[in-house]
């Protein structure tokens, strides 16, 4: 009994083994079957993971691409449609000079025209006197005689003084406002004082001229009507071809060439008095400058499409503000540093790197120039996409800044009512309650530049800000600094105006000429002058220069005005000769 037992439950645990044996088989194959289809659903998961991985990727460029787009597209809107105030695009800086009319050459003069005669067998061409223009009999007549002026020539035959036997006239056409008038200068004819006859073909009489000779020589107009052309072309923005026709309708014949050549004679007789005034920029505590883009049609080994520029100066502090403008084909550091050769105070421009390569270069020669930027430039970054759709982000940086034009313009009015006792005192308390809004500025500005999208506006006007935060923060300092370097852009205005008449300048000379005009015209409106007395007077005096010193009497806040105001009285009495019916002929002459 006992071993029949035994077996039975050696059978029923052989049994029980077996069936413990097969479930773990069974679930041995469940597990491997569980495990192989986790391992392939883990590789499916892993799979769209990356899939979705670089499709947020492939989005998140889209959307980037988008908002850049979007960027672009609002920043063309609000340089075409908003406010241009703040926008170096509104001076429309490019259609600077009313050139387009100017075709002459810088060596060509008032040429007389050629007559055909026939003479058999050829034709020989003879020159013939021009007559440049006609006017009415009751034209007014002013006579100025010059016998006083003239020296008294010797007899190249006797050796002995000639004798005053008469007279010799030009006539020239003078101009007022909406009046014409003719200055007839007289000129004394000498003669010898014991008569002799003279060979044949030679006349033994002798005009004498005055010992100076005028800027215009020779042309058929004075000084007041030239300066009339040029304040009209510059100031008031009338091209020489309108010029010439609003002439005609007055009865003077004047071609837009003539006067093309009148200005550029007249500026390089006067580019002495363009280098004295650039010397003063020089010697002021501050210079402004700014630069723009220019083109110029004829101009050796450069196409016509090629952008040149004039460079725009400033000098205040230490005397009157004066401008000075300057034209090169280009605006590198070398062109900066020849403008800046010898300077030796403050600095303040814009970000372009010319001027920190000059300002370089000046402190390598031995110059200590300290060199500030302009917070409306880098405000102007920041606004780039127009009011409508400027940022948080944005907002807060530009308003971080009027912080900066307030604590200037609250201080700059109190400075005028005298509540500062020197200026010492004024750079302190301004230092004072500056620095707090720049070290916030900074601070702010460090914190959005690492999660700003790089090449977005804001990445760019942040990273604008950061560059050139060494030159930014140290305006407080100096006086007559201000935030911004908005005063020499103002000194561009004046070549906006007239953008829909020209477009370009048709050559160097034209170009250079437009900034010597363009330096002289701003520096007398600076010093209130009247600018066409101005230049008259300038024209006038300039023949009698020999020096510096003479032609330092000529700078508009030394300048002398009253022999163009009595010109002025003299003009006014002139009157028509009594009983003349035949019409005035202008030639010209040597004078």
């Amino acid at each position: 009994m006992e071993g029949s037992k035994r077996s039975v439950k050696k059978d029923e645990l052989t049994s029980l083994v077996e069936q413990l044996q097969l479930d773990n088989f069974r679930l041995t194959l469940e597990r491997d079957a569980y495990k192989e289809s986790f391992e392939s659903k883990k590789e499916d998961l892993e799979q769209s993971q990356k899939t979705i991985e670089q499709l947020q990727k492939r989005l998140n460029d889209v959307n980037l691409q988008l908002h850049l787009a979007l960027e672009q597209l609002q920043k063309g809107k609000a340089e075409r449609f908003g406010r241009k105030s703040e926008t170096a695009e509104s001076l429309q800086l490019q259609w600077l000079f009313d050139e387009a009319e100017v075709t002459f050459s810088a060596t060509e003069t008032e040429e007389e025209e050629e007559e055909s005669v026939c003479v058999a067998p050829h034709v020989r061409k003879k020159h013939a006197k021009h007559k440049l223009t006609t006017l009415e009999s009751s034209t007014a007549l002013i006579e100025i005689d010059h016998t006083e002026d003239c020296p008294v020539p010797v007899d190249p035959v006797t050796g002995k003084a000639m004798v005053l036997c008469g007279t010799h006239s030009e006539d020239k056409v003078g101009f007022l406002p909406a009046k014409s008038y003719i200055e007839r200068h007289l000129f004394p004819v000498y003669a010898p004082k014991e008569a002799y006859e003279a060979e044949d073909g030679t006349n033994n009489r002798i005009i004498s001229y005055p010992l100076y000779s005028r800027v215009l020589k020779g042309v058929m107009v004075t000084d007041s009507l030239a300066s009339e052309v040029i304040v009209k072309k510059f100031t008031d923005h009338l091209p020489l071809y309108r010029q010439e026709d609003i002439f005609r309708r007055k009865g003077l014949a004047i071609s837009r060439q003539s006067m093309a050549s009148w200005i550029v004679n007249a500026a390089k007789a006067l580019e002495p008095l363009g280098k004295l005034l650039h010397k003063n920029v020089l010697q002021r505590q501050l210079v402004n400058m700014d630069e723009s883009p220019l083109t110029v049609l004829h101009e050796k080994e450069r196409s016509s499409d090629s952008q040149s520029y004039m460079v725009v100066q400033v000098g205040s502090g230490g005397g009157p503000t004066v401008v000075y403008y300057f034209y090169d084909p280009y605006r590198n550091a070398t062109v900066i540093s020849s403008l800046l050769s010898g300077f030796s105070s403050v600095l303040q421009t814009d970000g372009l790197s010319s001027y920190v390569t000059a300002v370089e270069n000046l402190t390598q020669n031995g110059h200590s120039c300290t060199h500030i930027g302009c917070w409306s430039h880098a405000r102007r970054s920041f606004t780039t996409l127009g009011k409508g759709a400027i940022s948080k982000e944005n907002a807060r940086f530009v308003k971080m800044i009027a912080k900066l034009y307030k604590i200037e313009r609250d201080m700059r009015q109190k400075y005028s009512e005298g509540f500062y006792a020197s200026e010492s005192a004024f750079v302190e308390e301004r230092v004072s309650k500056v620095e707090p809004v720049l070290t916030a500025i900074y601070k702010l500005a460090q914190e959005k530049i690492a999660v700003a999208i790089v090449g977005s506006e804001f990445y760019k006007a942040v990273k604008y800000l950061l560059n050139q935060w060494p030159r930014l923060k140290y305006y407080p300092y100096y006086f007559n600094a201000t935030p911004d370097n908005n005063i020499a852009e103002r000194f561009t205005r004046p070549f906006a105006i007239g953008s829909r008449s020209w477009l370009f300048a048709n050559t160097a000379a034209g170009a250079k000429a437009s900034a010597l005009m363009y330096t002289l015209i701003e520096n007398a409106k600076l010093n209130k002058l009247n600018v066409h007395d101005y230049i008259w007077a300038v024209l006038d005096q300039a023949p009698y220069c020999r020096s510096e010193e003479d032609y330092n009497d000529l700078l508009p806040w030394n300048i002398d005005l009253s022999d163009i105001r009595e010109k002025k009285q003299l003009i006014s009495k002139a009157q028509p000769v009594k009983g003349r019916t035949e019409d005035y002929i202008i030639r010209g002459g040597l004078y």
